[in-house]
């Protein structure tokens, strides 16, 4: 393990590096479950929501673990980012085990759907008896090489026997918790339903189908159940990714991340929110049938507060030399962070966006894509169009009427751009206000 740890420290890694090595580990994992979970009629590389889903989750689950032994281990970002992708190829262990133990389709996995007190036995339990599909032999064994690294690991950084048992059963709480979701889901919504029923009546009840597909699509029930699961864990595992991201960073890094914090403007943002409010204004009718409608919508506007924050980052680096005469106390200029950190957390706010925006639905991912490309033409080379006077008001004005869209196409039950109120095409919404 201390060799571990040296190698970690010696070896460079950057933002980009991290998310290629990520993304390779659990495309390999993907590709390994289409022989071990086999099913007939299924996309022979899975369908892209269930890659994305996948990847959500697994970015979650990555960023949480690097939280737990960073902040029990005391040890540096370089050094747990570096352990914790060599460590993360333990995923594909699954696969392989029950390929082996069970053959081709021989297993199924999934998440946990069952009552509150059958959660609490199987936590207690370890995943209660041992079965085919579910939590199979291979995840359990994934899971306890888990827990035995966390437990090494931190007991080898702190030589602490409390820290490291710590660890150990956080890491576990954490898998368990992840797993859980829908079953935690169905808890405070129809107990008189099996989880598994409840949770797809939400999915059909709510706006994510109607809001992922093309108007004229049409697929069985099954597909279209699958489609709004994925998008709906998308965004659930997205937030909780997004949630420990801001951990890792205030306990690995505290003052750069106050200074991104203090830098994001928050004026704008609660702005940019009346302009979302506002769109959904104009369509709404009834309060949402069902909770993941509530949670798309949190999420979309999170992928617009990401996409805000990416832009503003961008900003600063191009406007450098412009903010040493009038902004001194952007934290770029302040000495605060450097290129590389505006350039690294632009990065981590651009993952988010789209990660964001793909979980609300195609509407809000078109939406925000544009928001995100008319601020980039906006601040950055080569077209940098913020110094010519006209132009510069027409986008800022098209970023805000992005935004005003996407909160009508949420909820709009009639994606035709018919239905779009006319005095969008009259007179500008609201005035421009720059960067």
């Amino acid at each position: 393990m201390e060799k571990l740890r040296s190698l970690a420290l010696s070896i460079p890694i950057t933002l980009e590096s991290w998310l290629i090595s990520f993304a390779g580990i659990v495309l390999l994992r993907t590709f390994l479950e289409q022989f071990a979970y086999f099913q007939s009629g299924h996309f022979a590389l899975i369908d892209l929501p269930t890659i994305v889903h996948y990847g959500a989750f697994y970015l979650a689950t990555i960023v949480a673990l690097m939280v737990i032994l960073m902040s029990l281990g005391k040890v540096s970002i370089q050094e747990v980012s570096v352990v914790c992708i060599f460590g993360f190829f333990v995923i594909c262990i699954a696969p392989i085990v029950d390929l082996v133990t069970g053959g081709i389709g021989g297993h199924q996995i999934s998440y946990l759907f069952i009552s509150g007190k059958e959660l609490l036995l199987q936590f207690a339990t370890f995943f209660g008896h041992l079965t085919t599909t579910g939590i199979t032999l291979g995840i359990r064994i994934e899971t306890v090489l888990g827990i035995i690294f966390c437990y090494l690991y931190v007991h080898t950084a702190t030589k602490n026997i409390v820290r490291a048992i710590a660890a150990a059963v956080l890491f576990y709480c954490l898998i368990f918790f992840l797993v859980s979701v829908p079953s935690i889901a169905a808890l405070f919504l129809n107990n008189q339903m099996a989880p598994a029923l409840t949770v797809a009546q939400s999915v059909f009840s709510s706006h994510i189908i109607p809001n992922s597909i093309h108007p004229n699509f049409t697929a069985n029930g099954l597909s279209l159940l699958e489609l709004g699961f994925n998008k709906m864990m998308t965004g659930i595992n997205a937030f909780v990714a997004l949630f420990f991201t801001g951990l890792f960073f205030y306990f690995g890094a505290r003052k750069k991340f106050t200074a991104i914090i203090k830098n994001c403007r928050p004026e704008r943002i609660f702005h940019f929110f009346l302009l979302f409010a506002f769109g959904s204004s104009l369509i709404f009718t009834a309060w949402p049938a069902s909770w993941i409608d509530i949670q798309s919508y949190i999420t979309a506007f999170l992928g617009l507060t990401c996409a805000w924050m990416y832009s503003v980052c961008q900003n600063d680096i191009y406007d450098k030399a412009i903010d040493l005469v009038s902004n001194r106390s952007r934290p770029l200029i302040a000495g605060e962070l450097s290129k590389n950190d505006m350039e690294t957390a632009s990065g981590i706010f651009l993952l988010f966006t789209f990660m964001f925006a793909y979980a609300s639905g195609s509407y809000v991912l078109l939406f925000t894509t544009l928001f995100v490309l008319v601020y980039y033409a906006y601040s950055n080379p080569p077209l940098r169009l913020k110094r010519f006077v006209i132009v510069n008001s027409f986008l800022v004005s098209l970023a805000c009427l992005s935004v005003i869209m996407t909160g009508f196409f949420m909820l709009s039950p009639n994606k035709s751009t018919a239905t779009i109120p006319e005095v969008f095409l009259c007179r500008p919404l609201c005035r421009p206000r720059r960067l």
